[in-house]
């Protein structure tokens, strides 16, 4: 999990967990809002209207009997709201990059998204490519180029069905193996081992 220093709360510890977040970015209409709600409710929304700035889902996971919280970040993609984006990228520990299979607009701004998450971010940050709508039929980007993209760019690639749920439980493990208890700065520090480390009263 990431840490910051907190100076306001002399009597604490210096030290203080911060939930980690991952944020989604992506073309309007690829799915993100629907993939996240599939992610927390395991089933399909038809009523998701577009988002408008952000929204945060509350999200727990355990790993090897470690529980952690972590946040989902919902954000706009219309090309209106395109300008306040990057002020969510601050902090995030990492970052799902969603294109839909039925729109291949979203396929070829794959890179500007990229481009403008390392361009905003404080450090690199950890990311995965996410083409969804795996099931629609009228396709306009194959998976071989897909896999293509990805591999030349040497990014993770997983293919999601928000309506169907194929691959969500894929996408959400590797959230949680990679992004939340394997951040940036480190594996998570549970928040018992947090009490126990020493307290700095200066």
């Amino acid at each position: 999990m990431l840490y910051e220093n907190n100076s306001k709360s002399r009597e604490f510890s210096m030290v203080e967990p911060v939930t980690p977040r991952i944020i989604f970015v992506g073309d309007s209409g690829v799915g993100k809002t629907s993939l996240i709600y599939r992610a927390k409710y395991n089933k399909f929304n038809e009523g998701t209207a577009p988002t408008i700035g952000a929204g945060i889902t509350k999200m727990e996971a355990t790993h090897n009997g470690v529980k952690a919280e972590f946040q989902l970040w919902d954000t706009a993609g219309q090309e209106i709201y395109r300008s306040i984006v990057p002020m969510y990228f601050k902090g995030v520990c990492g970052a799902i990059i969603v294109f839909s299979f039925e729109d291949r607009s979203s396929f070829l701004n794959l890179g500007s998204w990229i481009d403008e998450l390392l361009a905003h971010s404080e450090r690199p940050i950890k990311y995965v490519v996410v083409g969804n709508k795996i099931d629609c039929l009228n396709q306009t980007v194959s998976q071989v180029e897909a896999r293509n993209w990805a591999n030349d760019r040497k990014a993770v690639i997983i293919f999601t069905s928000a309506i169907t749920g194929e691959n969500v439980e894929l996408l959400l493990e590797h959230v949680v193996n990679n992004f939340v208890f394997t951040p940036m700065t480190g594996d998570f520090i549970p928040q018992a081992e947090l009490a126990a480390q020493p307290k700095s009263c200066c």
